[in-house]
């Protein structure tokens, strides 16, 4: 991408070649393979120090108020253990992330993960996750949303006791089977139907009809109310039209009728006779 012509970023064109780039990352390491320790199961040793750079920068980051957990892929085709196959690129590195901004972050790593055993045995494997990456949340009355991979009872009863609201998709099979009717019988319901509430048998005739009257008042009351304005703005109209007509009227009235020009002639013309001696 840096070094396409329809960028055009010159500093890399000027500074490294293309092929150069490529020939530096394939050679490039961040630790020194023969000093690993013995006993070190991490799958990502030879990336942990470029992993935990940049996740420290992460730490820095202020937290918002609504905070969520969930996992993306990183594509990889490369060989590696810990490959997963997930949607919506098929394979690749899968990564748990808090996030607003990217807060914190987890590398997945099977059975090697950075993860409580203790956690892991008690809650499973994504309410565990959930504990490790929400330790960063402190201060109370924040908003953490996740989805059903991660959802147990129990904790939600820790996120609970640490004052951290929770919203999630469940599973019925992760609640110790609670008294819920199935799916298929909730389908069968009426939308918002609350099956704690024994509904009376004409309950949904009455709803129906006390909506189509409800509306048909309210329709008649708004009809009502334009047809009044109609009519008001109607006769002030007219009033106002009535009022110009008669204003005209009377101005024509008081003017006087304009003299003929012929008749303005013969009278300046005129002269008086004298009268005739007897």
């Amino acid at each position: 991408m840096y070094w396409d012509s329809s960028t055009n970023i010159d500093f890399f064109k000027g500074t490294l070649p293309c092929y150069r780039f490529f020939q530096l990352y394939s050679n490039l390491h961040v630790v020194n393979n023969h000093e690993r320790p013995a006993g070190n199961t991490d799958v990502f040793f030879k990336v942990r120090p470029l992993c935990d750079c940049i996740r420290k920068c992460c730490l820095e980051l202020p937290l918002e108020e609504d905070l969520c957990i969930n996992e993306q892929v990183v594509p990889f085709k490369g060989t590696l253990s810990v490959k997963q196959y997930c949607k919506p690129n098929p394979w690749g590195v899968k990564i748990c992330f808090l996030c607003g901004l990217v807060c914190d972050f987890l590398l997945y790593q099977g059975a090697t993960t950075e993860l409580s055993e203790e956690s892991k045995k008690r809650m499973g494997h994504g309410a565990a996750v959930v504990l490790h990456l929400s330790q960063r949340i402190s201060d109370p009355n924040h908003k953490l949303y996740f989805d059903n991979y991660f959802t147990t009872y129990n904790v939600i009863e820790v996120l609970t006791d640490k004052r951290i609201h929770a919203a999630e998709t469940a599973r019925i099979c992760r609640f110790a089977n609670p008294p819920l009717k199935s799916d298929k019988e909730m389908s069968k319901k009426e939308r918002g139907n609350n099956p704690d509430i024994n509904y009376p048998v004409c309950y949904r005739e009455v709803v129906a009809a006390w909506i189509f009257f409800g509306l048909a008042w309210l329709s008649l009351v708004i009809n009502s109310c334009i047809e009044i304005l109609e009519k008001t703005s109607e006769y002030f109209n007219q009033r106002q039209l009535n009022t110009l007509e008669n204003k005209t009227i009377e101005e024509t009235v008081e003017e006087p009728a304009p003299a003929e020009p012929g008749e303005e002639i013969s009278e300046s013309k005129e002269e008086p006779t004298a009268p005739e001696c007897s």
